[in-house]
């Protein structure tokens, strides 16, 4: 016997389908016990004699305990949906789990559903544009991602902590809010460590209940940046040493000669340059850095004393990560490239996210190279290179850029607004009722929303 989804009387998702179109349909009744209090109310406040205040005294009251009744009937309508999940013939048998724990329960739901094809309409998260607060001293950025990975945690809210899944791994997040502004704001700028931020978001509506993915809220993440010392998994990113970087010559790296270039005191990067010297490329272990199916930043700075400093057209300065023969781990995640004429005279910040293999065989180095000879009297440096975990909460993840030349001061600020467009009834309910993402399709999904309405 197989896992029944809808196509049966004892399909799981038959008699969870009903308690969340009920869950939902009370939640509309709550909204509407609101309006209707409202309108009853602002009756009463517009009479210009009499006692409205004593004619209406108690009513608010027994309206919010109308409330707290909606509130009872969502979690009791949720509570006999774990039930039909925890089913021992039909469903616990079937996924081969022993415990009745709801997350684990829908842990291996989840990769049932991905053996067996089995899909629901999507969520799309929508991440809008970042604003740098106008009065901000520091000159960083803040780079954002919806992209997940299969082990970090996708964020928390006031439902609870939304668990990580492998087959979260390199997919779009479904699990932020409906709508959520995002305030991101330096809460400690010591010199002598790297800027703390604090990562709050707006309070949802939660009035009835398991709100709809609460996203941050009330709770704070504090970060610090990608290019820190706390957080930088690189040595030697804004100050190179020649003990940080390995030196590689010869072979497919035809990129001139490197030498150490002091940027601005104390900060150094790595020139390459034309000289009569073997080619040469630089490169640096993080094989113990790195975890499998983990997110990753990786950002540099890169500068030319020309737009095309290289002798053929079409050549490229590349940073990525690499196998110790220097094949990208991952093809066009991993890999930072500026093409010959696309250059610029002064630094440029260039970042990128990659999610690292579920299997990793190989040693693996993040590299520097050209693939053309530098042009004599010309000049390619890299400076502020950096690799650090994505930081995940509300289901994005951010990370922010220490400046080029300032750094953060306490109240610089970011802003953005988060969206989902909530259009699949299934996935909302199970990312309002348990915080979890099953696998979706934008269309022809096998298991139709009709089923929860």
């Amino acid at each position: 016997m197989a896992l029944l989804y809808d196509d049966d009387p004892n399909g799981v998702l038959r008699p969870v389908g009903k308690c969340a179109k009920h869950f939902n349909l009370q939640k509309t009744d709550g909204q509407n016990l609101d309006t209707d209090q409202d309108d009853i109310l602002d009756t009463f406040d517009a009479m210009t004699s009499g006692r409205p205040r004593d004619m209406i005294a108690g009513f608010p009251e027994r309206v919010a305990g109308w409330r707290e009744h909606i509130i009872g009937r969502r979690e009791v309508l949720v509570a006999l949906a774990e039930r039909r999940f925890r089913d021992r013939e039909t469903v616990l048998l079937e996924l081969g789990v022993t415990v009745d724990d709801i997350q684990t329960i829908l842990a291996r739901f989840i990769d049932q559903m991905r053996i067996d094809s089995e899909s629901v309409a999507r969520n799309v998260v929508t991440i809008g544009s970042v604003t740098a607060a106008s009065g901000n001293v520091g000159d960083g950025e803040l780079v954002t991602t919806k992209t997940l990975d299969g082990v970090t945690s996708p964020g928390a809210n006031p439902v609870g902590t939304i668990a990580a899944h492998a087959d979260y791994s390199g997919r779009d997040s479904e699990l932020s809010p409906a709508s959520e502004a995002l305030v991101i704001r330096c809460v400690d700028d010591d010199t002598e460590e790297d800027e703390a931020f604090s990562w709050d978001g707006e309070a949802q509506d939660s009035r009835y209940g398991l709100a709809s993915n609460p996203g941050v809220g009330a709770i704070e993440a504090s970060m610090t940046p990608i290019n820190g010392a706390a957080n930088n998994l690189l040595t030697g990113g804004r100050i190179a040493t020649t003990t940080a970087w390995e030196l590689v010559t010869g072979g497919p790296f035809p990129g001139g000669d490197i030498e150490l270039q002091t940027i601005t005191a104390p900060h150094v990067g790595i020139r390459f340059e034309a000289t009569a010297a073997s080619d040469q490329a630089v490169k640096q272990d993080v094989t113990d850095q790195l975890e499998p199916d983990k997110s990753y930043w990786l950002m540099v700075r890169i500068r030319a004393s020309s737009t095309g400093p290289m002798a053929t057209a079409g050549k490229k300065a590349r940073v990525y990560v690499g196998t110790v023969a220097g094949t990208p781990i991952v093809s066009g995640d991993a890999i930072i490239e500026v093409t010959q004429g696309s250059f610029t005279t002064s630094f440029t910040l260039y970042s990128t996210l990659f999610v690292m293999p579920a299997n990793i065989t190989d040693d693996v180095f993040v590299w520097i190279d050209v693939d053309d000879d530098v042009d004599t009297g010309e000049t390619i440096d890299f400076w502020d290179i950096a690799l650090a975990p994505v930081q995940y909460g509300a289901g994005i993840g951010l990370g922010i850029i220490q400046g080029e030349t300032t750094t953060f001061v306490k109240g610089d600020r970011f802003d953005l607004t988060v969206t989902n467009d909530r259009a699949g009834v299934i996935q909302s309910f199970f990312g309002d009722a348990w915080n979890v993402q099953l696998p979706s399709v934008a269309s022809s999904e096998t298991i139709a929303d009709s089923l929860f309405t």
